[in-house]
């Protein structure tokens, strides 16, 4: 009896939840006509996406929902949704839909302004009968990327001449919109006016340039190749993160110093000018002096170098020691000197010009060779010969012919006697002309305190090229008696 009861009790509660479920079906589908709906139903998106919204008929339920079947998504095959042909709508400032009109549209958001990370605004649509449906978008600011960062070398091309150093720096910053760095308004990148900073790197070359110390970090010291020709390469920087930076190099090659004249041979106490020049060398290292072989002319790239000027082997005296000409006064020699002007350059370089001074072209007599303080003659004569047929002494020029003492002491210079002859002849019988002059006897006597043994020296030039010559003479200075015996022989006295 419990059984059956029970049984009746299940039917019962069976179709009355059937009852309940169709009740509950026949609701949902019996909320009013089909309405206007657009889908998705809210939009949340960056100011970088764009996305369709489409618009549909569809039954409501008895709340006023759209009924998009159990799929939710309306226009498949479980939802009675059909599209419906709208115009669309959007506030202009926060973005644009398009097509305007149709079944569905495509909204773009605007950009939205600095400092503005989201915004709200709707897409909207209306049917020809009047009924208008809403979606709410909410536009986000798009993620921006930090952008590359630039990897440059500063400088970016340098010319170096040849030994050289150069300080390089690798630095890292913002590019500008075409991706080149931004060094800002002064185009140099490291300063107050732009954000590049320091980058380590590994630096290297190409095209033997020179060498780099130190090879890694954020600055390295380039030296410039030791080169005689001209040579083009880079210093690279590499990152860590595979950037790349180089900076151009062009090599000067090394610039030959040369002293002009190379050589010469200058006659004792004779000048000559000595010029210091800096210019480019031949493959070989040499020179390039050009066609005609002189540094300094219009032919070559030779220029004025400033040096120090010195002088070895007692050749004699340079004025100035420095500067980029200099003059030599060859010594006041009886032999032959070999030496050097040597030019040394503030940056190491050195260069020579050879020198050989030729000795004294003269050689003198005086007459007396023993000269008595108390003799009362008006002359001193002497008798200048040419030593080994340097000099033609009829080509003396006159007024320059001086007598001094340059042993024990230095006097002053004294000239020919105003007015007193002059003969070529061979007093001495030698077979070589010989010149006689005179001095006068009271000035030379007057060198003297008391006796001595003196070394004279006249010296001259020579009427056609205006060259120096001059000779030594020893002789004797007494102080005895009071008159000659024999006014041939200035040396005997009275008692």
């Amino acid at each position: 009896m419990r059984s059956v009861t029970t049984r009746l009790l299940l039917i019962f509660l069976v179709v009355s939840a059937l009852a309940v479920g169709l009740a509950g079906s026949a609701a949902a589908t019996t909320g009013g006509p089909p309405r206007l709906f657009v889908y998705p139903g809210f939009v949340e998106l960056t100011d970088g996406e764009t996305v369709e919204i489409f618009a549909f008929y569809c039954p409501v339920t008895a709340t006023g929902e759209p009924d998009f079947g159990l799929d939710g998504v309306p226009g498949t095959p479980d939802d009675d949704c059909v599209p419906a042909l709208v115009d669309w709508f959007t506030p202009s400032e926060l973005g644009m839909v398009f097509p305007a009109s149709g079944t569905s549209t495509i909204f773009t958001p605007a950009v939205l302004p600095p400092g503005v990370d989201e915004e709200t605004t709707f897409v909207g649509a209306a049917d020809s009968s009047g009924q208008t449906a809403l979606v709410d978008v909410l536009i986000r600011r798009a993620f921006e990327p930090e952008p590359i960062q630039v990897l440059v070398l500063e400088p970016p091309d340098l010319e170096l001449p040849a030994r050289d150093t150069q300080s390089i720096t690798a630095l890292s910053g913002s590019p500008n919109p075409d991706g080149g760095p931004n060094f800002g308004d002064d185009g140099v990148p490291g300063t107050p006016d732009d954000d590049f900073e320091p980058a380590s790197v590994t630096f290297s070359t190409t095209g033997g340039i020179g060498s780099l110390d130190p090879i890694s970090g954020s600055t390295t010291t380039l030296t410039a190749a030791d080169t005689f020709v001209p040579l083009m390469g880079q210093v690279i920087a590499t990152h860590a993160d595979g950037r790349m930076a180089s900076a151009d190099v062009f090599v000067e090659p090394i610039q030959v110093l040369v002293l002009e004249p190379p050589d010469l041979e200058l006659p004792a106490r004779d000048t000559q000018s000595i010029a210091a020049l800096s210019g480019p060398p031949n493959p070989d290292g040499t020179p390039d002096k050009g066609e005609d072989g002189v540094a300094g002319t219009a032919d070559d790239d030779f220029q004025p170098a400033d040096v120090s000027f010195s002088t070895s082997g007692g050749i004699g005296t340079l004025d100035p020691a420095s500067g980029s000409t200099t003059t030599l006064t060859a010594a006041a020699t009886l032999e032959s000197l070999i030496g050097q002007v040597i030019a040394t350059h503030a940056d190491g370089r050195t260069a020579t010009s050879n020198v050989r001074v030729t000795a004294a072209a003269l050689n003198i007599r005086t007459s007396p060779d023993t000269i008595n303080k108390k003799a009362k003659g008006k002359y001193i004569t002497a008798y200048i010969e040419s030593g080994a047929g340097a000099v033609d002494v009829s080509q003396l020029d006159l007024s320059s012919i001086r007598l001094q003492v340059v042993f024990p002491f230095g006097s002053s210079e004294l000239p020919i006697a105003p007015g007193a002859p002059t003969a070529i002849g061979d007093d001495d019988g030698n077979g070589v002309a010989d010149l006689a002059v005179k001095f006068d006897r009271a000035t030379v006597q007057s060198w003297f305190p008391g006796p001595a043994e003196p070394i004279f020296r006249i010296t001259a030039e020579l009427l056609d090229v205006r060259r120096h010559v001059f000779g030594d003479a020893m002789a004797r200075v007494i102080d005895q008696g009071s008159q000659h015996t024999s006014e041939d022989d200035h040396g005997s006295v009275q008692p």
